[in-house]
């Protein structure tokens, strides 16, 4: 069984993957750990990582944020299903974890490349067939930074809770189903 501690906190609890395990999808789909900065220093939360590989100085970076890995502790879908449905909110690349996520009915925000697969359309902010999901787009190959500015510099993150559709910030480009 899952720690019920790791899900407790006095502020938001948040899954984020930068990793996500299936390279055949791409590499353009991971993003760099630093890129996700912005938003640990910004944003009041408690932050678990699903990430499935890590980059070599991705265990130090982590430990400074006091992020959590607990993508070894998830054996199967189960586990991992489990423990988004005890988070307030994710932030992700493309993999398993946003379809999770959306699937869940689970607040997520989901970080995609300017070629993203095309199950998540060319532009817009909206997921049609996961309304939980946010979509925010890079303007130009590898600019997650600007990706993860955007967030911290648009919110101040998820504060009690997530946001709603309503109250997500606009991706960057301006792109918007609604």
């Amino acid at each position: 069984g899952w720690d019920r501690g790791l899900f407790v906190a006095n502020e938001p609890v948040v899954g984020i993957c930068w990793q996500q395990r299936n390279r055949a999808v791409g590499p353009d789909q991971d993003l760099p750990f630093r890129a996700l900065e912005p938003l640990f220093e910004e944003v009041p939360a408690r932050f678990l990582s699903f990430a499935y590989r890590n980059g070599p100085n991705d265990a130090g970076l982590m430990a400074d944020f006091g992020i959590q890995d607990i993508a070894a502790a998830c054996r199967d879908l189960d586990d991992v299903a489990a423990a988004i449905s005890q988070l307030d909110f994710v932030i992700t690349c493309d993999g398993l974890i946003p379809h999770l996520a959306g699937a869940l009915g689970k607040e997520c925000w989901l970080l995609l490349p300017v070629f993203a697969d095309w199950r998540w359309g060319r532009r817009g902010t909206a997921c049609p067939f996961y309304p939980s999901l946010r979509l925010f787009r890079a303007e130009r190959t590898g600019d997650w930074a600007s990706v993860a500015q955007d967030e911290s510099g648009r919110t101040a993150g998820p504060p009690t809770g997530s946001p709603t559709a309503a109250s997500a910030p606009t991706p960057p480009g301006g792109y918007s189903d609604e």
